[in-house]
């Protein structure tokens, strides 16, 4: 086996056949295929799934220079990943995925549900759905053929980000383009409102997996912690979007962002912290497998992929 030094930690990585993973145990054991990684966090397992992918127009970032934007061509490729915490009895996915919601406008997603059994798990096997935030690409998979998707599963939203999202003065002064998303975000939660359990700020749900509140990309956006056996691992959705962009310009916005000086200071917040306690993290939109350390440099940062 070929041993490769990571300086950031000292760590030593292998190559094998059975993936890349730390040789140290200090740190979470990632090994991983070409479309599902898995994280040892402690006694939980963290299994990321691709979803797909999203071609994002560069044009949608703003607050940054254009000379930046303009080195990064037309689009930027976004990853679509989302995870299964095993813990106990507990199958815990956060995110759902596109499913079918995004059409022709993303056809790179929405793979989810024909890859779970490359993540050793079924539909009926989970117990539990994190609901990050309510934008299509995170809950569309949630419904197939109108049907909840997960039947045994409870689901577990913010206040704040249902309260936006279901509430008739969202739709009535909407613009007419947003119209038709907003009507399908509202469909869905009409139809898993029964089993939706609310969480106000903070929760942990047990298991060693508890929800954060991380607003500004939306009104109640949720970060995911994982903790076991001294170890942590962030799961962070929307808190960052462009691997590309936002760690050397966390400063920059998206187009899809609600609140964008909020969504600024929740990711440098979040960078800070996984930066000063060298915590391994995952988000939705990086490239798969999606996790990495952070590190500060100058005014903005720096991503180090794992796995």
């Amino acid at each position: 086996m070929t041993q490769i030094s990571f300086s950031r930690r000292s760590f030593s990585l292998g190559f094998g056949a059975g993936g890349l993973m730390f040789a140290a145990g200090a740190s979470p054991v990632f090994a991983a295929t070409r479309t599902v990684q898995s994280a040892q966090v402690g006694e939980i397992k963290v299994t990321t799934v691709s979803d797909g992918y999203i071609d994002f127009p560069t044009g949608a970032y703003t607050n940054v220079d254009t000379e930046v934007l303009a080195g990064l061509g037309d689009n930027l490729r976004l990853g679509a990943n989302v995870w299964i915490i095993r813990s106990g009895a507990r199958n815990i996915l956060v995110d759902a995925g596109s499913g079918s919601f995004m059409g022709d406008a993303a056809p790179g997603v929405g793979n989810l549900n024909e890859r779970l059994h490359e993540a050793g798990t079924t539909a009926r096997e989970i117990t539990d759905v994190i609901v990050t935030h309510m934008h299509p690409d995170h809950i569309g998979g949630l419904l197939v053929g109108g049907q909840i998707a997960y039947p045994n599963a409870q689901f577990h939203v913010s206040n704040g980000e249902w309260g936006f999202w279901t509430s008739e003065e969202l739709l009535s002064a909407a613009p007419e383009p947003n119209r038709s998303m907003i009507m399908g975000i509202q469909s869905i939660a009409t139809a898993i409102k029964e089993r939706v359990t609310f969480h106000q700020g903070a929760y942990d749900l047990g298991a060693g997996v508890s929800v954060e509140p991380a607003p500004g990309h939306t009104p109640g956006h949720m970060v995911v912690r994982v903790s076991s056996g001294g170890l942590q691992f962030f799961l962070l959705g929307d808190a960052v979007i462009s691997q590309d962009l936002q760690f050397q310009h966390p400063e920059a916005y998206s187009a899809f962002d609600a609140i964008p000086d909020l969504s600024v200071k929740t990711r440098k917040d979040l960078f800070d912290k996984l930066a000063a306690d060298e915590i391994a993290f995952s988000a939705t939109h990086l490239a798969f497998p999606g996790a990495g350390y952070v590190s500060k440099r100058g005014a903005g940062y720096v991503f180090t992929a794992i796995g």
